[in-house]
């Protein structure tokens, strides 16, 4: 939870509301992407699309819920943890995540379908196998045919705070400086490489600024 609203109960007493926002975040970064006809579509991803997720934390929680609220069906979980990755599909039952932990299991049908994706690691080298695992089968996925010439996206959520902030005693720090700093991680560069759309991590912020605006769509931006 990382929001708490104040609303009225049906017998008028004032209650207080949490809700995890995070989902928004995800959710309108990469809608915001897409043509501006698809913006306004509940499925805004071509019918039998799937997407995957790289990471097992708290950021893929909010990523699994977001992707699924825009019809993206399997979710692939990219996860150096099985454990962990085994839990996560546990804990949502109600979509079909699924573990992608080796390089032959990206099929062509796959290939075919992929269409978004959400990077949820620090950028670090990789050095346990369960590491290197990671980036091979991620590199996999971003290797994907696309035979159609589709823009397929990926938002990379890891990203670093601008460095060299100015103290305000000094009245001489502006708001541009407290804004995270962009920077093109390994996975970011990967991506690149192969034509993806990638979404740079301090977009996941500033929808949450937006998310209740009314050209953004409802399902979207609101519950």
């Amino acid at each position: 939870m990382n929001t708490i609203i104040v609303e009225k109960d049906t017998d008028g007493k004032t209650v207080l509301v949490g809700q995890n926002t995070d989902w928004e975040g995800v959710a309108n970064a990469l809608v915001l992407k897409l043509p501006i006809d698809l913006q306004y579509q509940a499925k805004p991803f071509p019918a039998g699309s799937c997407g995957f997720i790289i990471g097992g934390g708290g950021t893929t929680r909010a990523a699994v819920y977001a992707l699924s609220r825009l019809g993206l069906s399997p979710i692939y979980l990219i996860n150096r943890d099985p454990t962990e990755t085994k839990d996560m599909i546990a804990a949502f039952p109600q979509y079909v995540l699924k573990a992608l932990d080796g390089v032959d299991q990206w099929t062509q049908q796959m290939e075919d379908t992929v269409a978004a994706g959400v990077g949820a690691i620090p950028s670090f080298e990789p050095v346990t196998d369960g590491e290197k695992m990671v980036y091979a089968v991620s590199e996999r996925v971003f290797a994907s045919r696309n035979l159609v010439g589709r823009s397929r996206l990926f938002l990379e959520m890891c990203y670093k705070v601008r460095p060299g902030f100015v103290p305000r005693a000094s009245l001489r720090w502006t708001y541009s400086s407290l804004l995270p700093q962009p920077r093109k991680t390994i996975m970011y560069n990967i991506a690149a490489s192969y034509s993806w759309n990638v979404i740079e991590g301090p977009s996941f912020r500033t929808p949450c600024l937006a998310c209740h605006r009314t050209h953004l769509p409802s399902q979207v931006s609101r519950r």
